[in-house]
C-alpha cells in the first residue's frame, strides 16, 4: 500500500522533488524510502505513459516533462510524427517545446537537419493559419523567437 501511494505521488509530480515539496508531499514521499532503482523504473514507466498520452491528446502538458525534466531527444522522431491539435496557444507551446528539445540537443541528434526541416514546416503551416485577433500579436512574437532559435527567417 505504501509503495502504491509513493508511486502515486511520484507520478502526480512527474518524478520531480520540487513540485512534491511545493505541494506539501515531499516529506510523505521521502518517508516511503523509495530506492533509486525503483525511481528509475518508475521514470521509464512515466515516460512511456506521457508519450502515449501526448500521442493520444496532443496536449503539451504531457510533452512538457519529456522535454523539460527528462530531455528525451531520442523520442524526437515519435514526437514530431504526432499531429498537433488543440488551441492556437496549445499548438504554439508544442512548437516551442519541440524546438527547445531540438536545439538543446543539436549535437546528439541524428539527422538534425531533417528534424529541423520538419519543425520548420510545422511552423510555416501554423503561421499561415488565421490567428484570433486577440492573440495574433502575442503568437507572432513568440513564433519570431522560435524562428530565431532555429536560425530561420
Amino acid at each position: 500500500m505504501t509503495n502504491k501511494r509513493a508511486k502515486e505521488i511520484f507520478f502526480q509530480n512527474d518524478g520531480q522533488y520540487y513540485p512534491m515539496a511545493h505541494d506539501g508531499f515531499y516529506e510523505e514521499y521521502k518517508s516511503y524510502n523509495v530506492s533509486k532503482e525503483t525511481e528509475e523504473k518508475w521514470i521509464k514507466e512515466l515516460i512511456k505513459l506521457r508519450l502515449k498520452e501526448f500521442k493520444r491528446t496532443s496536449d503539451f502538458i504531457y510533452l512538457s516533462p519529456l522535454v523539460n525534466h527528462y530531455n528525451k531527444y531520442d523520442l524526437l522522431d515519435e514526437l514530431l510524427s504526432v499531429k498537433i491539435k488543440g488551441t492556437h496557444i496549445n499548438r504554439l507551446v508544442i512548437i516551442e517545446l519541440l524546438t527547445k528539445l531540438l536545439c538543446k540537443n543539436r549535437k546528439k541528434i541524428e539527422n538534425y537537419k531533417d528534424k529541423k526541416t520538419v519543425i520548420k514546416n510545422i511552423i510555416a503551416a501554423f503561421a499561415e493559419e488565421n490567428l484570433p485577433k486577440k492573440d495574433a500579436e502575442h503568437i507572432k512574437c513568440r513564433l519570431k523567437q522560435v524562428k530565431k532559435k532555429l536560425r530561420i527567417k
